[in-house]
């Protein structure tokens, strides 16, 4: 790669970091939310990209057109694709999409890096969008809320406030409370939870910065002993959070249980984004074959029940997209409808305790990580 002289390799040069232009534009966006457009301007012309697609979640799609603007005018691209299809996480990055387009970079706002981007098949840039929050006021609502220094609580959060809640447990260590941890789930950034991957957290409490609970509620599902607060960095309040474990395990078990006798298994693979892992639908289809079922499989972009209707044949459905489809609304489906993990349990009768291990090291058959290795395997 040819150099610019005088700038060392992922230093940004000056004309992008000290740009008046590029400086006066920025302010259209929120000053607290970091959108790294100089790292990503940067990125885009070492690559010398000149046509690139641009993704974000729901609550970001606000700032597309301003960020595109900005990219296409200081990156001098040819073209810049805003790529508005759903996104609920970085499992929808769209990389293949953006090939069949005929880009050559995608930028990937609001989450981790979930496929590697030495695994997509195009240069990847992931930024975080860091939110700065009121951290004064979290550690003022924790020293108040929590004033017993011999119970050890953890604090998680999305990758959003992963940076607001490490300066909270510096400062709540600088005034002497030692007992806030921050877990990690290998290989996830230390402290973030997703709605289907958390750590299992040796904590009776543990509080989550998060403005929403579909993350927590992952926290929630494998560590049920727990207590579980939230803090809204928004509101600057907290709450106290409760998730009904056993009824959602009866709730599933009903589904898992008529599952058993089916002849004839459907086997969702998710195409919107990355969702679909090829690993997991081979330990689905050796399941299968292992055990006598007869299977066929489907792509389908949207798990809904107007898609599977159209299939009677079909006893039992699983899907291989977010694995908290089945576990939330799997009961509103006709058929059975179970997430790998839930056909594990029908079919080899495994206990149902719900892992929530999907993008972590070390997770059962029907994780991502796990899925890869075993495949590697045979």
């Amino acid at each position: 790669m040819k150099r610019i002289k005088g700038v060392r390799p992922n230093q940004i040069p000056d004309d992008i970091l000290n740009n008046p232009l590029i400086i006066e534009k920025l302010k259209l966006l929120p000053a607290n939310y970091n959108f790294e457009v100089p790292k990503t301007l940067w990125r885009i012309r070492e690559s010398k990209a000149k046509k690139i697609g641009i993704q974000f979640p729901e609550g970001l799609q606000m700032f597309a057109c301003i960020l595109s603007d900005i990219l296409t005018e200081f990156a001098e691209l040819e073209e810049c694709v805003i790529l508005a299809d759903v996104v609920f996480g970085a499992c929808c990055v769209e990389d293949l999409t953006s090939e069949a387009l005929g880009l050559d970079f995608l930028v990937h706002y609001g989450h981790s890096c979930l496929v590697p981007i030495n695994e997509t098949c195009m240069k990847t840039l992931y930024v975080f969008v860091d939110i700065s929050i009121n951290v004064g006021s979290l550690v003022d609502t924790l020293v108040h809320n929590f004033p017993d220094q011999n119970v050890q609580i953890a604090l998680v959060s999305t990758v959003q406030f992963v940076e607001g809640v490490y300066k909270a447990k510096q400062i709540l260590q600088e005034k002497g409370f030692n007992n806030f941890v921050i877990p990690q789930s290998k290989p996830r950034t230390t402290g973030e939870i997703l709605g289907c991957t958390s750590p299992m957290i040796p904590c009776p409490i543990i509080i989550s910065v998060s403005d929403g609970r579909f993350h927590l509620e992952a926290a929630m599902i494998q560590n049920p002993g727990a207590s579980f607060y939230r803090y809204d960095p928004y509101l600057n309040k907290i709450f106290k959070e409760e998730y009904d474990i056993n009824e959602m395990k009866a709730r599933r078990y009903v589904s898992i249980l008529k599952a058993k006798d089916a002849q004839h298994v459907g086997i969702i693979f998710g195409t919107l984004g990355r969702q679909g892992s090829v690993h997991i639908l081979k330990q689905l289809k050796d399941l299968c074959k292992a055990i006598g079922k007869k299977y066929t499989v489907f792509l389908m972009s949207d798990v809904c029940q107007a898609a599977v209707n159209k299939y009677p044949e079909i006893d039992v459905w699983v899907e291989i997209a977010c694995p908290r489809l089945a576990i939330d609304w799997g009961c509103e489906f006709t058929k059975p409808m179970l997430n790998p993990y839930e056909c594990f349990v029908a079919f080899e009768d495994l206990p149902l305790d719900y892992p929530m291990d999907n993008y972590m090291y070390g997770g059962g058959s029907w994780s991502v990580y796990t899925a890869k290795d075993l495949s590697k395997q045979n």
